[in-house]
């Protein structure tokens, strides 16, 4: 059986569909955030965009350079502060609305 995926509405067997959570588990999201079926290139283009806004978030809050050394250093210090953590979870739901409007699984 066939299912489509939720950003293109392409057809593809369910193992070719991969899980995308609406908040990502690296920052603390879990299956109660809701989740939809993306093929793999939509899933992909989905991180993309998501990690685009954490690194415009990120720049803007540190104003850092766009030098990538830093913003990679930020990794494991980022997870540890609530106050980025829930505007990553806020973030993150931004970019749910605007792809998937309010479909999720």
């Amino acid at each position: 059986m066939n299912y489509p995926c939720s950003i293109c509405k392409e057809e593809f067997d369910r193992s070719k569909l991969q899980e995308s959570h609406d908040i990502p588990k690296y920052i603390g999201g879990t299956d109660k955030d809701g989740r939809h079926l993306l093929c793999k290139d939509c899933h992909k283009e989905y991180d993309k965009k998501l990690l685009k806004e954490f690194l415009k978030f990120i720049h803007y809050e540190f104003d850092l350079e766009s030098d990538w050394i830093e913003i990679i250093g930020l990794q494991k210090s980022i997870s540890g502060l609530k106050n980025l953590h829930f505007r990553f979870r806020e973030i993150s739901f931004k970019i749910k609305e605007e792809v998937f409007g309010d479909d999720s699984i």
